[in-house]
């Protein structure tokens, strides 16, 4: 029954690991690996904002099916 369960959640694949670059701190702006910059209104952070410089490579997730996404650090860092 497990195996079920399991499989039927990766198969959903409720959220995915997407690659970013800080283009802008103020306002926050991440150009996605994808060539899609958005703004801080699309993005929720597990560290401070502030952190954060132009240039940084993060590492997201990103809601499946929608635009918001989970900033969960600096590549590299975590």
């Amino acid at each position: 029954f497990r195996r079920v369960l399991f499989r039927s959640a990766e198969a959903s694949k409720p959220m995915c690991l997407v690659f970013g670059t800080v283009t802008s701190k103020s306002p926050l702006k991440i150009l996605l690996a994808t060539q899609q910059e958005l703004e801080k209104q699309y993005f929720l952070a597990l560290a401070p904002v502030p952190d954060f410089k132009v240039g940084d490579k993060l590492v997201l997730l990103r809601e499946q099916g929608g635009q918001r996404f989970l900033i969960l650090g600096k590549k590299g860092a975590l």
